[in-house]
């Protein structure tokens, strides 16, 4: 026990650790945020209920506070509520979602779910939608992939793609985006960084995470939840994609560690720190039997449907939604077929499913227990 544990213990000295990067505090009642200070070596120290102590801990030059307070995880009663998600991201994070429609319907869940796809975007192109700028439709990119996808209680999705008579409408599109996300009226707020972008910190998250969390933050209700969703890698066969890191094994694994290092940051910074794990069960399906062809991944760069889109929505899930209701994906009955709606930018792909789910719902937990780990 702490030497400060006891409230009647105030006259030892203030130590701060000369290496110490994170140092989590513990009032007598309540949790106080997390910390930030610089260093070189990770270190997490819980520091018991003394004012005194925490107070000159706050006067250190070296320490910043995170930039918001997430709200829990709210309990929720399936027989009584509805589940309302709000979703935007690039297509990893609509492979990552997909599913979740199925496997919130067969845990006997109510659930309204509005999910945003815009290709390959990054923070900053959702930070120019919401000041109404369009630039992320134009030049180059003004035939974009985007789409808007609405499920209610399971239903296949309902997909609005705002394209007629090959012109594209991208002001309803931002339009309709802005205004769910400024209702207030979600339990989940959800986003991602952009696949190819995720490894790189200076070019694509230094300047844009701030006010993107500032977005989101300012339109939630108290209640509302804002939830991360951290990537995997491009295909080993993706030598395109892959560079600059090398198209190996090793390679995957050096630009997962940089993706996870600027996740880590990024949480740190910000607040949010419960983040869905999907790039390490990625880690994991590609290092086991089931990956017989491809990295599971026919295109390239997308997971392919079946196997691992539905081991990516119950990372999600498990993340978010079972904690919420006091369940776990471990007791979803539910898998995809065949027949099951395919996601567009996995395009016709299909890696089957074993008849028993065990293994790959022991992927999911896996991947929670070690969510950064090689």
């Amino acid at each position: 026990e702490h030497p400060l544990s006891s409230a009647a213990s105030i006259d030892y000295p203030l130590i701060i650790p000369s290496n110490a990067k994170i140092c989590r505090i513990f009032g007598t009642e309540a949790q106080v945020p997390i910390l930030r200070q610089t260093g070189n070596v990770a270190l997490s120290e819980r520091i018991c209920g003394n004012e005194a102590y925490i107070n000159e801990l706050l006067k250190s030059s070296d320490i910043s506070i995170p930039q918001i307070y997430n709200a829990p995880i709210r309990q929720k009663n399936k027989e009584t509520d509805t589940l309302k998600i709000l979703c935007f991201g690039s297509s990893w994070f609509m492979d990552t979602w997909w599913y979740l429609n199925k496997i919130i319907a067969d845990a006997g869940i109510n659930a309204e779910l509005h999910c945003y796809y815009m290709g390959h975007s990054k923070f900053s192109e959702w930070i120019q939608l919401y000041a109404d700028d369009l630039t992320p439709f134009s030049g180059s990119e003004s035939s974009r992939s985007a789409s808007k996808n609405t499920s209610i209680n399971g239903a296949d999705w309902i997909i609005t793609t705002y394209s007629s008579s090959g012109s594209y409408n991208a002001q309803a599109y931002r339009d309709d985006w802005y205004n769910d996300l400024v209702s207030g009226n979600w339990d989940i707020i959800a986003f991602q960084q952009g696949a190819r972008q995720a490894p790189y910190w200076d070019l694509y998250w230094k300047n844009e995470w701030s006010d993107i969390v500032d977005i989101v933050k300012k339109h939630c209700n108290p209640n509302t939840h804002i939830a991360f969703n951290s990537t995997w890698t491009p295909a080993v066969q993706n030598t395109t994609d892959m560079a600059p890191y090398p198209a190996t094994k090793a390679g995957q694994k050096e630009w997962q560690k940089a993706n996870w290092e600027n996740t880590k940051r990024f949480m740190a910074l910000s607040g949010l720190y419960n983040v869905s794990p999907c790039g390490k069960a990625m880690r994991l399906l590609r290092d086991s039997d089931y990956n017989t062809q491809l990295d599971l991944a026919d295109d390239g760069l997308h997971p392919n449907n079946g196997l691992p889109i539905y081991v990516l929505g119950g990372v999600f899930y498990e993340t978010f939604i079972a904690p919420m209701f006091g369940i776990s994906f471990k007791d979803i009955n539910w898998i995809p077929t065949t027949a099951t709606q395919k996601v567009s930018v996995s395009g016709q792909t299909w890696t089957p499913l074993p008849t028993d789910t065990t293994d790959l719902k022991n992927i999911v937990m896996n991947s929670m227990a070690k969510r950064f780990s090689e």
